[in-house]
């Protein structure tokens, strides 16, 4: 007999700890703040305050109140309870019901300052802590850019690893010796578990915490399981770290993945659409730490998005992955569950650079997943009815059958860590070059109509960049 499904949008609790980032006061660098433009590996460097600026504003933190989780080169990860929040800077905070649309994305509050004509940012007027402190942001929820709403297996899909490599012609590099050895690839994303699934192939992947986190062993929700497993599918010998974090510091875990020392980042999220400047406070943070880490060498991907412009997907140092459908003949089209457009606050800046696979309309159902067993995305739909509106296998399996740029940015991933083996003096723009110039051309289909519905083209196009990523082509 078939189970009714959980319901995802029931009102949450108002939360008992606000995470936040603080904004260091510095006398020679530029302000994230108030930053006109967004930082870019070119330019972020004038954006750093010093070491003992960072230290000073630590130590008046504590004293105020809060706990540091973490300090970074530009700003500083903390949380408190909301009562510290408004007694230190003087301020009302309210929370807005935001409705969540799948277990990925559960409801949650989104926390503003009541009144302000900045209700994501809380300036610091008051000495001491005035004196080292600009400010606080208040962090919102991350969105993971998947649809978990697994379909039948007796529907057209693929698998891990077989349909990925395959579809991405990773096969024939891994028949030649390129598989992924010695590049660290770190996913930043709900975490892993240790499923049958990759311990029967001799995969393990290490976790490290982000601020604020616990339980290294759990992944409550799978999607971070779901996506090791796509990067593993494209590059099985890398060496994948996966920084658990949660959906209210973004900034904190982009940087505990920038001390994992990587090759290569994988973000499968993104932190709200944006369609006009400025950015949030702390969506500049963000944008620092990704042009630190692109000036420094490392290889940075994020998610187009599944029908919005998702901040940093079209960020234009990142790496920009799309999706596009193989279908069961073989032939390529766009995803029109795939964003697709020309960035509204970037000139020129195209949305994807380059494409994974994955699904379409409805809901994306397309390839199937190692998750959880009992984790949100395996029990979510359970028993909710035949395809494509229910999962039609157990909750308590541990697989699943979804997509999204969420997955076609662990795949891209892999495909970057099989041409850093090859060449591994790649930075990102080499990479993002190489990816562009041997990708497959879809000539065929459009992107979301929540992007404009583009269309795709002859050659390089709105709806799919430059193509599919053909990873045997791109080390060849």
């Amino acid at each position: 007999m078939s189970k009714k499904p959980r319901k995802a949008d029931s009102s949450p609790r108002r939360p008992e700890r606000i995470f936040c980032q603080a904004f260091v006061r510095s006398k020679r660098a530029r302000s994230l703040v108030d930053a006109k433009l967004t930082p870019t590996a070119k330019t972020v460097a004038k954006y750093q305050p010093t070491k003992a600026e960072i230290n000073a504003a630590v130590k008046a933190l504590k004293k105020a109140g809060f706990e540091v989780l973490a300090a970074n080169k530009f700003t500083i990860s903390i949380t408190a309870p909301p009562e510290t929040i408004e007694r230190v800077f003087g301020v009302e905070l309210e929370f807005v019901l935001l409705r969540g649309d799948g277990p990925s994305n559960p409801a949650t509050y989104v926390v503003l300052v009541k009144g302000s004509n900045r209700p994501d940012f809380v300036s610091a007027t008051q000495p001491p802590l005035s004196q080292t402190v600009e400010g606080i942001s208040l962090n919102r929820p991350v969105r993971y850019a998947s649809s978990p709403f697994p379909p039948s297996v007796r529907y057209w899909h693929l698998d891990v690893p077989d349909g990925i490599a395959t579809a991405l012609n990773a096969w024939r590099a891994h028949h030649k010796g390129i598989t992924g050895r010695g590049v660290r690839v770190t996913l930043a994303d709900t975490g892993w578990c240790e499923h049958p699934y990759f311990s029967a192939r001799g995969y393990h992947p290490h976790v490290v915490l982000a601020p604020g986190i616990t339980d290294p062993d759990l992944d409550p929700d799978g999607h971070g399981t779901a996506m090791v497993a796509n990067c593993l599918a494209a590059a099985p010998d890398a060496e994948c770290v996966m920084v658990k974090m949660g959906k209210t510091d973004n900034v904190g875990a982009f940087w505990k993945a920038i001390d994992t020392h990587p090759d290569i980042i994988s973000c499968s999220w993104g932190a709200g659409p944006v369609v006009a400047f400025p950015l949030t406070a702390e969506q500049n943070a963000l944008a620092a730490a990704i042009a630190y880490a692109v000036a420094h060498g490392t290889i940075v991907l994020f998610a187009a998005a599944n029908g919005s412009f998702e901040f940093p997907g079209q960020h234009p140092d990142v790496i920009s992955i799309g999706g596009a459908n193989l279908t069961e003949h073989g032939q390529w089209t766009a995803s029109d569950y795939a964003s697709g457009y020309t960035s509204p606050i970037y000139p020129g800046r195209v949305v994807p650079d380059v494409c994974g696979v994955m699904g379409m309309l409805p809901i994306g159902v397309y390839i199937m997943m190692p998750v959880s067993p009992n984790g949100s995305d395996d029990a979510y739909l359970a028993g909710a009815g035949a395809y494509p509106a229910g999962d039609e296998t157990q909750p308590d399996d541990g697989w699943a059958a979804f997509s999204g740029t969420s997955a076609t940015t662990a795949q891209v991933a892999g495909v970057c860590a099989l041409v850093k083996q090859r060449w591994a003096g790649y930075g990102q723009a080499k990479m993002r070059k190489r990816l562009q110039k041997t990708a497959i051309d879809v000539t065929t289909g459009h992107a979301s109509a929540g992007t404009g519905g583009n269309p795709a083209l002859v050659g390089p196009d709105l709806a799919t960049g430059y193509g599919v990523v053909d990873a045997y082509a791109a080390v060849k």
